[in-house]
């Protein structure tokens, strides 16, 4: 019977082999994606309040964007960060999901919730 990779990833990481990452880099990069998490949790909380608040619809200070826009990409922003951390938990995070390279520390500190490599990003030119 064939395992996912899922599962073979996270097996190697029970036996102590790395994914290009240490230990310490990984504790690291689960702060951040925690920090992250709890400042997107606080900006989506006071942004509801104010639109609750506010039924005009007033901008966001500083955002320069439409409340209910800001509102739908700070919950995109969120399922990403959940997503990441869900990768970590299984031994998933810090792999492209094209390719199965390992992903830099460089680009994991920058945007913590990659999914892909620089060469596999959709969307980035050739």
């Amino acid at each position: 019977m064939t395992r996912n990779r899922s599962t073979q990833r996270a097996g190697a990481l029970a036996r102590g082999q790395s994914i290009g990452l240490s230990p310490r880099q990984l504790v690291q990069l689960r702060e951040l994606l925690t920090g992250r998490w709890q400042g997107i949790v606080s900006k989506i909380t006071a942004l509801s309040l104010r639109l609750h608040e506010d039924a005009g619809g007033a901008e966001v200070a500083g955002a320069g964007q439409e409340p209910v826009a800001a509102l739908a990409r700070l919950r995109w922003e969120l399922a990403e960060t959940e997503a990441a951390l869900g990768r970590l938990d299984e031994g998933d995070y810090g792999i492209c999901m094209a390719c199965d390279a390992p992903l830099a520390f460089e680009r994991l500190e920058t945007q913590p919730a990659a999914r892909f490599c620089v060469r596999c990003q959709p969307g980035l030119p050739d």
